[in-house]
């Protein structure tokens, strides 16, 4: 595949935890490159502007991205973790340990 900006990413769901890994980040990357929050129910995952916004690029060799994904019921949001490990940002979002609703739904047809 051609290099892009934008990293890979994958989600790994288990019984205690989903992870979310975004593979490719730079060799030199530091955990003060990336900023992870929680706003609200959603999911916050961003580089951090390196440059004053009017002299903001994306030069070779680094990446730029801004990920929000909903955090539905189920999920400890209090005790959501980041760490940079070989290359890649990894964020585990820990399950709450209550029994998870389940329901099948009849599908309609012709």
């Amino acid at each position: 595949m051609p290099p892009t900006s934008t990293p890979r990413w994958e989600i790994k769901d288990d019984s205690k935890n989903v992870k979310l890994t975004l593979f490719n980040m730079p060799e030199d990357a530091m955990p003060g490159d990336f900023q992870v929050a929680i706003e609200d129910d959603v999911l916050v995952i961003r580089t951090k502007p390196k440059l004053p916004a009017e002299q903001q690029a994306v030069p070779d060799g680094s990446i730029s991205f801004h990920i929000r994904l909903l955090v539905p019921k189920g999920y400890d949001k209090e005790n959501v973790r980041a760490e940079l490990q070989l290359r890649a940002l990894v964020v585990t979002i820990p399950k709450v340990n209550h029994p998870a609703f389940t329901k099948e739904v009849a599908i309609d047809g012709k």
